[in-house]
């Protein structure tokens, strides 16, 4: 049986892109949704209290904070990973509109993550040794829904926006080019500014360590962390700048 074709050219750093912006997202929503849960817990009655706290307080919330900037640079790897595998394998094959596509494939990681990876790191099996009842197979499906919708989305119509629809069709033909080179530089830079956040932070870590220090009243493993994201984004906006032409450089 023959594979089937991406639906697009630009397939790869499409799915790149997308990935990246789609994982980052989802780290954004958790670390809000970590810290709502923490104030609003002890408002609650006492199992579900007991739930929320044992939620934000657990053997995998400590094992992703001693290894922070690990943990960051492998979040957002693995998404981009399988936002390649959903470019290249599932989004041709897969039924529906682009939010529709994104939303199914992300059950895939959603059963991986809750089956597979969960009892890995002695979460247990759906996450039952967190002592945390239906609420981290709960979170992890919405974290992976948003994952999905937005994967789905930037690879598919959003990933479209700034094309100009207006003027010739030649105009139009020279804009999906540019916009296409702006995606695979904003690759590349993804993909770089990640490899050089993870090379500093490890030497930051076996240079100077991510013990009791402090900087700005929080552990040193959240610099590391930040350097991560930071150089990643800042690859991602360099690589975008560097993909358009010459003339909008200075436009």
């Amino acid at each position: 049986m023959a594979m089937p074709s991406p639906s697009r050219e630009d397939w790869l750093a499409r799915s790149v892109l997308a990935g990246y912006l789609a994982s980052a997202l989802v780290m954004a929503v958790l670390i809000v949704t970590f810290l709502v849960v923490g104030l609003i817990a002890s408002s609650f009655g006492p199992g579900i209290a007991d739930w929320m706290a044992n939620l934000t307080e657990n053997p995998l919330v400590n094992l992703v904070q001693s290894g922070l900037f690990l943990s960051v640079l492998a979040h957002l790897t693995i998404g981009i990973g399988f936002a390649v595998v959903y470019a290249r394998f599932a989004e041709p094959v897969l039924p529906g509109s682009s939010w529709e596509k994104g939303l199914l494939y992300s059950l895939a990681p959603f059963i991986l993550s809750v089956v597979v990876f969960f009892p890995l790191v002695g979460a247990g099996l759906l996450g039952s040794n967190l002592s945390a009842g239906p609420l981290p197979v709960f979170g992890n499906l919405i974290l992976h829904a948003v994952y999905g919708v937005v994967l789905g989305m930037l690879y598919g119509p959003a990933g479209d926006m700034l094309v100009v629809r207006t003027g010739s069709a030649q105009d139009r033909i020279q804009e999906r080019q540019e916009m296409k080179e702006a995606a695979q530089g904003a690759a590349i830079g993804v993909t770089a500014g990640l490899v050089s956040g993870a090379l500093l932070a490890l030497l930051g870590t076996v240079l100077v360590g991510a013990g009791t220090m402090q900087v700005a009243g929080l552990p040193l493993s959240y610099t590391w962390a930040t350097l991560v994201v930071f150089c990643s984004a800042m690859g991602c906006l360099l690589g975008t700048w560097m993909g358009l032409p010459t003339a909008q450089h200075h436009g």
